[in-house]
C-alpha cells in the first residue's frame, strides 16, 4: 500500500514541523500508523510541541536507517538542537512513494561521515 502523498513533501514539512501543511496532505479515507486523521494530527503535535518547548529545537533532521533488527529501512529525524529522534518511521519505495508510516524503539540511523568534520574541534576560525 502506498499513500498519496509525496515521500519528499512530507519529509520536508515533518523537519519544518509544519502540523498545517501536514494536516493538509492527509486524508480522512487513510488511517496512518494505525490511527485516523485525527488522532495522527494529535500525535505529530503533541511530538512537536515536546521537540519545540522541551528540547528548544526549532527544525528536525531526516535521516536515513534501519529498524526491526535491521530488516526494514526509512527515514526519522532528529532534533536540530537536542538530538533527541522523533519517534516516527517514513518508509519510501524506490520510487519515492510512502509505503509505510511506523514507529520502532529499535531505529538506528545510518553514520552520516561528513559530520564529523563540522565539530568544534575539527573547525578552525
Amino acid at each position: 500500500m502506498t499513500f498519496d502523498i509525496p515521500a519528499d513533501m512530507l519529509l520536508l514539512f515533518v523537519m519544518r514541523m509544519d502540523e498545517q501543511m501536514i494536516d493538509s496532505m492527509l486524508s480522512d479515507k487513510e488511517t496512518y500508523m494505525s490511527m485516523k486523521r485525527k488522532e495522527f494530527l494529535e500525535f505529530i503535535s503533541r511530538r512537536f510541541s515536546y521537540h519545540k518547548l522541551s528540547c528548544g529545537d526549532t527544525a528536525l533532521l531526516a535521516l536515513r536507517g534501519t529498524y526491526q533488527g535491521g530488516t526494514m529501512e526509512g527515514y526519522s529525524f532528529l532534533g536540530n538542537k537536542s538530538r533527541q529522534r522523533l519517534d516516527l518511521i517514513v518508509a519510501v519505495n524506490e520510487k519515492n512513494e510512502i509505503i509505510h508510516l511506523t514507529s520502532s524503539p529499535d531505529f538506528a540511523f545510518h553514520s552520516v561521515g561528513f559530520a564529523k568534520y563540522f565539530l568544534p574541534e575539527n573547525t578552525k576560525s
